[in-house]
């Protein structure tokens, strides 16, 4: 019986799971499923819905059983969701959407404890409204997180990793995405993070990419028909794992992932972190043990995304090609900063917000559907 790799990559906006082995030294890709990701609304707030994923993980997993044996899995993730999970095995909290408006005051917490400048000279990382740490100052600050708390943060590709096998552990590239390690990703920045007031006691292992993890739990195994899988860790962290998967890839060379967010960046041997590399908006976060990825987080297309939930509830058809002819059709000088947490932040009416934005900074506010998009494009 052939021996089947299940992966799977999961995104703000959905999720993609591939079963694969290996022929003859070729890697073979032999079945691929999709699963969405829609947040949950809860008394104003944005929240994962982890136990739906979970459930269509394990209906493709059993799926993906009678390819083959099923040996192994990995998860690659985005690095802004996480919970909390209580040390005697259950889930504490659940995983807050990266664009709940909750999280929108983020630099007033962090600035009453340390500069963004000195907190990037310190990890590495450029800060961003959508990163762990500064999630973390917001649910300190309304009191979410309190030393009491007896539990664990795990974020994405450690909570599935919980929900498999019961283990608590983060990967390296996922861990130094969080902004709480040092800035050369070797520890937990435990200086930095008790000048923050984070609890040290809730900061779990760091694993090595190849690591092996545990096998599945035993009603996990059953319910997948995989009593052979164990987890195994990837380059967890989703623009490292597309970096490192992309064949031939050098430092000579640079890259652009497309997706929610835009990453242009480039391998290289030790972090870059200069005046230069933050005034460009530029972070750093570990891929494979000497390697590092220099990127930029460009958040338009989420813009895009937020403002075409609404535009196809009156227009069912509109999508990205129609969007273009639209804005190619269209002049506008209004210009958006998409880092502003106004915009980062997810809406009823992003399309409104757009114009909100334009209006209070002084600008001409566009009208129609191709202005709005060509604003988004240009910014």
């Amino acid at each position: 019986m052939r021996k089947i790799t299940v992966a799977l990559d999961m995104g703000n906006s959905g999720g993609k799971v591939l079963a694969a082995t290996m022929d003859g030294g070729s890697l073979e890709i032999l079945s691929e499923k999709v699963i969405k990701n829609e947040f949950v609304e809860i008394n104003g707030r944005l929240y994962w819905d982890l136990f739906y994923v979970f459930a269509e993980l394990k209906k493709v997993m059993r799926e993906f059983s009678e390819l083959g044996d099923v040996i192994c899995i990995g998860v690659d993730g985005t690095s802004g969701a996480y919970a909390f999970v209580n040390r005697n095995g259950g889930l504490g909290t659940y995983a807050a959407s990266a664009r709940d408006g909750h999280y929108a005051g983020w630099k007033t917490y962090i600035e009453e404890k340390i500069s963004l400048y000195d907190l990037y000279r310190e990890t590495g990382v450029y800060p961003l409204g959508g990163n762990v740490i500064c999630k973390f100052a917001c649910d300190i600050a309304s009191g979410e997180i309190v030393p009491e708390m007896n539990t664990v943060f795990l974020q994405l590709s450690g909570l599935m990793e919980f929900m498999l096998t019961g283990r608590m552990t983060l990967e390296r590239s996922m861990a130094g995405a969080s902004v709480m390690m040092d800035r050369y990703f070797q520890e937990w920045n435990r200086p930095l993070l008790e000048k923050l007031g984070i609890p040290l006691h809730m900061l779990p292992k760091v694993e090595e990419p190849g690591d092996w993890g545990a096998p599945l739990l035993p009603s996990v195994a059953r319910e997948t028909n995989c009593p052979n899988c164990r987890f195994v860790h990837t380059v967890e962290f989703d623009s490292s794992t597309a970096l490192i998967s992309a064949p031939g890839f050098d430092g000579n060379q640079l890259y652009l992932s497309m997706g929610t967010t835009i990453n242009p960046g480039a391998e290289l041997d030790q972090p870059v972190i200069s005046d230069l590399a933050w005034k460009y908006k530029y972070k750093n976060v570990p891929v494979w043990p000497g390697k590092y990825l220099l990127l930029s987080d460009v958040p338009g297309f989420f813009l895009l995304s937020e403002c075409l939930k609404v535009w196809r509830k009156n227009d069912s058809s509109i999508g990205h090609g129609e969007l273009i002819s639209m804005a190619a059709q269209v002049k506008t000088d209004a210009f958006l900063n998409i880092y502003d947490s106004r915009l980062m932040m997810a809406c009823d009416d992003m399309p409104e917000r757009v114009q909100e934005f334009c209006r209070e900074t002084g600008q001409t506010v566009p009208q129609t559907v191709g202005e709005i998009a060509r604003v988004i494009f240009e910014s």
